[in-house]
């Protein structure tokens, strides 16, 4: 089943005020940073990131 309780969601690390400053390609690469501070939804070993 489904576990659809606030404890499993991921929290919202975005900061609009640091991300104001940056780039668009600073934005993903900090999106990135983001979603890889979380080992619950990262690939031990990389590849969460791909930039072509």
């Amino acid at each position: 089943m489904l576990d659809t309780s606030a404890a499993s969601r991921l929290q919202n690390l975005w900061n609009d005020e640091v991300a104001a400053g940056m780039s668009e390609s600073g934005r993903l690469l900090y999106r990135s940073n983001l979603l890889g501070s979380d080992k619950r939804i990262t690939n031990f070993g990389g590849g969460n990131t791909s930039a072509r």
